[in-house]
């Protein structure tokens, strides 16, 4: 059961890979310095119900403009999940890899993985933890509250 539900979580990451290299070459305003500018910030998780079943209250991740990333979680039991030790980087106008990022939406180890999310930098701006999700990162946009 364990080694079906890790070929699940390669398959999607390698299917995610191939749609990211085809659509490298598509023309794009957006750059990749752009994109780094523009994801710098607070992030909270939107938690829809593709992911409510996991007991968080909040997710947040800080991203600094020199790479570090921060993740705070909150459980409805009271637990918390801090980490200050991660990092991101940019690895298309359109996606960021997060490295040792607990996803608390679908994540059968319950241990920090290194992931490539898709990026829409819409107003709000959004990182897409599964696109077949509702659950997403919205940007917390300064004066606005989580």
């Amino acid at each position: 059961m364990d080694w079906q539900i890790a070929a699940s979580r390669q398959l999607r990451v390698c299917a995610l890979a191939i749609a990211l290299t085809s659509c490298y070459g598509c023309s794009s305003k957006q750059t990749v310095e752009s994109t780094r500018a523009a994801l710098v910030g607070a992030w909270h998780l939107q938690i829809g119900s593709s992911c409510s079943a996991r007991s968080v209250i909040s997710d947040e991740l800080v991203l600094h403009s020199d790479g570090r990333l921060e993740q705070h979680s909150t459980y409805d039991s009271g637990k918390r999940y801090d980490a200050a030790d991660q990092h991101w980087d940019i690895v298309t106008e359109k996606s960021v890899s997060l490295k040792n990022w607990l996803d608390l939406t679908d994540n059968p180890t319950g241990k920090p993985t290194l992931a490539v999310l898709f990026v829409e930098l819409t107003h709000p701006a959004i990182i897409l933890v599964n696109p077949d999700s509702n659950c997403f990162y919205k940007k917390n946009e300064p004066g606005s509250r989580p």
